[in-house]
């Protein structure tokens, strides 16, 4: 069977700013206080990221951050906003950064490993979740995004563990289920594949029906 692996590392959805969005910062900037700084732009790069205009939140985080290197918000965003701009080699070097100040931050580790898993850099990738794993043991999408990386590497017998923990904190968790699904058909557990496949379609992830159609009989 082709072996087809799902991330959980969000749809890249890129607009651009409206030409009254652009004139309402402008507006904004304009009026920054000083010693206000940081946080007026920080407050103006996530209303760009809610709008989408990556762009533009890169460019408002990144001023927060050169007025203040220590502000561990403007990097993180800097980092997702680098990301939704397809931008993996910034976005690692924002989240390295991030976790060099702040090494205990399980969410800066999982979306570097997101990056590097895009990148290929696949023990990496396994490296940095894991590490978050360990700060946050909690997260559902933690574990689901571990498992990818493991069915990559054809560690099977690890993948099919972590994705029995994605699914025991996240019961509703399609990509989870569609990921064992995979792991299942590796190992030639078809009739436990096919029952994840068809959990993970009821559950919304279409990719699971050629599952279903290569797996299934």
């Amino acid at each position: 069977m082709k072996t087809i692996i799902v991330l959980v590392v969000g749809l890249l959805i890129i607009s651009n700013c409206s030409n009254k969005q652009q004139t309402d910062i402008k507006n904004a900037l304009e009026k920054i206080n000083p010693g206000s700084e940081t946080n007026k732009y920080c407050y103006l790069g996530l209303e760009q990221f809610k709008a989408g205009d990556y762009k533009a939140a890169v460019e408002l985080y990144t001023t927060a951050f050169k007025l203040d290197s220590s502000n561990t918000e403007a990097i993180y965003m800097m980092g997702l906003s680098k990301g939704k701009l397809n931008d993996s080699r910034g976005a690692i070097s924002d989240f390295t950064l991030l976790i060099e100040i702040s090494p205990n931050d399980a969410e800066a580790y999982f979306n570097r490993g997101n990056h590097k898993s895009r990148m290929t850099d696949l023990n990496g990738a396994l490296s940095d979740y894991n590490t978050a794993i360990k700060l946050d043991p909690k997260q559902s999408n933690f574990y689901s995004n571990l498992a990818g990386v493991q069915i990559e590497l054809e560690n099977f017998k690890d993948a099919l563990a972590s994705c029995d923990k994605a699914i025991e904190l996240s019961p509703n968790d399609g990509e989870a289920f569609y990921n064992r699904g995979i792991v299942r058909s590796n190992l030639n557990q078809l009739t436990l594949a096919c029952a994840d496949f068809r959990k993970a379609v009821e559950l919304g992830v279409k990719q699971a029906e050629e599952g279903i159609h290569e797996t299934c009989k």
